[in-house]
């Protein structure tokens, strides 16, 4: 690629930044018809399947936002992540839709299809070539796409908050590729827009959160072979961030959460906490390497790596190198590392490029290993284990995609796209549909939707057969229990049990004209209600003294 950097009082600062033939980027009308092939792919083989329910954290959101409110739910930091911005699409959710948690479901769909059109118009922009890749493209976005692994991120409503952050990012990285078409510095409210979409990105999700605060360094890397005057704004407005935004999630981390404590617990925060300290250093570097090839190897396998002949994602995970499956992802790790080693050496054209993604994708499980590694030792957990959970690859696996794509775009840019490219995408298409969505669907299956439903459907028979058989205007006391589908967050005072269910179930306090209430005299029960005396919560939980009066039912 020719840069020409004159301008007209010599001073080089602008010019033309690109010798790439006029409208050889993306086009709507162009592309059109490639990319609505690729989402009808992806929307087969993500499609929500029709039994899809909350499950784990998601139990625990809704009552917070029911009884705690919007204001806290949106501000307070959750297992040190920042979600002011994911949280808010949650939180309209639950306003629309309630507990019919199928039409929830329709939001992660839509914003993964909304990520994987704007991974191919990135990749198309990015292209190297005279004549874009557009088959190349296709075939990567789509095979990114309809990845199984996404079901641990898409098929759980509290984890698809990273779709959200990646979607900020692809936004951010698509107008930062488009100043290649400018020849002039850009305005400022392009600058502000920057700001804003990482600002919404670092919101969502940790890991965008990280890549987002190293924007700067990423755009220097990544708008390399741009005239400076057109990069210079990029990495002086963006590099800004590598200070406002840690500040600011500090400032939210610390602020918010003496008012209202974190719900994952001390006891997790302190265990994340000392994976920070120096010496804990050696397991965190290990733990990125882990994470980094995992990725590596799903984005190139796919359904190979989501399932060991009995559906779950990551159960082939269960030993260490030089086992089988450990050697499998060190040598497709290593392969595609010294790929892109030399591509970027011997391509110039490509070096900026290949640098940005590695550095992005470095930065998005550089948090993960830091605040983890330390945690999962003390629950002595495999270490390839816990590098394979699914919803830590949502963002890292479609960075990996961009490094496949710059490698395979600098090694064909001068070779025919007229044959080769149709043929690799009906290849790819066929192993979509063929491999990659009965994967997804294997994956689905091990999520434990029909449990969670299962019990809530049970709980609510058995509790309006109590009360039925009560006379109307009586007070039901229901013995309160654990609500084993809300996952970890089964202490008291974070997540009530059946008394929290039934917040998010029933608008009031009585069922058929019967009062509802739940007999609790555990200390985290009590607690809450001391904290929180004037909330609905408060006036569900009840003790066993006050209770007397009444008849005691179990419906635990």
């Amino acid at each position: 690629m020719s840069v020409s950097a004159t301008r007209s009082d010599g001073s080089g600062d602008v010019g033309e930044s690109d010798s790439r033939p006029a409208g050889t980027g993306f086009s709507l009308r162009r592309d059109g018809l490639l990319l609505a092939v690729v989402l009808a792919c992806v929307a087969f083989a993500q499609w929500p399947p029709g039994g899809s329910y909350f499950r784990g954290d998601d139990f625990a959101h809704l009552y917070e936002i029911e009884n705690h409110g919007w204001l806290e739910f949106l501000l307070r930091p959750q297992g040190a992540h920042s979600l002011i911005v994911s949280y808010s699409l949650l939180a309209m959710c639950w306003e629309l839709f309630g507990m019919r948690a199928e039409a929830w479901y329709a939001l992660p769909l839509a914003i993964h299809l909304t990520n994987t059109a704007l991974l191919y118009r990135l990749l198309v922009r990015e292209s190297t070539a005279s004549s874009p890749s557009r088959f190349l493209a296709a075939g990567i976005a789509l095979w990114w796409g309809v990845c199984p692994i996404h079901q641990g991120t898409l098929g759980w409503l509290s984890a698809s908050c990273q779709a959200t952050g990646t979607m900020w990012l692809l936004l951010l990285f698509g107008r930062l590729s488009r100043l290649r078409e400018l020849s002039s510095p850009p305005p400022m409210r392009e600058q502000l827009a920057w700001c804003a979409l990482a600002l919404c990105a670092a919101a969502s999700f940790g890991t965008a959160l990280a890549v987002a605060a190293v924007a700067g360094p990423i755009a220097m890397l990544l708008l390399w072979d741009v005239v400076p005057g057109v990069r210079r704004p990029a990495i002086r407005t963006l590099g800004a961030l590598l200070l406002v935004i840690p500040v600011l999630y500090f400032v939210q981390l610390l602020a918010f959460s003496h008012v209202w404590p974190d719900p994952i617990g001390a006891e997790v925060l302190e265990a994340h906490g000392q994976s920070l300290q120096l010496g804990q250093l050696p397991r965190s570097l290990a733990m990125l390497f882990k994470l980094v090839a995992y990725a590596v190897t799903a984005t190139l396998l796919g359904g190979a790596v989501a399932m060991n002949g009995k559906g779950v994602l990551y159960g082939p995970w269960t030993g260490t190198p030089p086992d089988a499956v450990g050697s499998v992802v060190l040598v497709a790790a290593a392969l595609v590392s010294v790929v892109a080693i030399i591509t970027a050496w011997r391509i110039s054209g490509s070096r900026g490029r290949i640098a940005a993604v590695i550095l992005s994708i470095i930065a998005c499980y550089a948090p993960i290993s830091l605040a983890r590694a330390y945690f999962y030792e003390i629950m002595t957990l495999n270490p390839w284990l816990s590098a394979g959970v699914p919803r830590y690859h949502y963002l890292g696996t479609l960075l990996v995609a961009w490094l496949l794509f710059a490698i395979f775009d600098a090694l064909w840019r001068n070779r025919s796209q007229r044959i080769v490219g149709p043929t690799v995408l009906a290849v790819i298409v066929v192993l979509a549909l063929g491999f990659q969505a009965p994967a997804s669907d294997a994956v689905r299956s091990t999520l434990g939707f029909k449990n969670a439903r299962a019990r809530v459907e049970a709980f609510r028979g058995k509790l309006e057969r109590l009360a039925l058989e009560r006379p109307a205007g009586a007070i039901v006391a229901v013995e309160n229990g654990v609500f084993p589908s809300a996952g970890w967050k089964v202490d008291r005072y974070t997540y009530p049990g059946m008394a929290a269910l039934f917040m998010v179930m029933y608008p009031t306090d009585e069922i058929e004209g019967r009062r509802i209430v739940f007999v609790d005299d555990s200390d985290g029960a009590r607690a809450l209600v001391r904290a929180r005396p004037d909330s609905r919560i408060a006036r569900l939980l009840v003790t066993r003294q006050e209770a007397d009066a009444w008849t005691l039912d179990d419906a635990r």
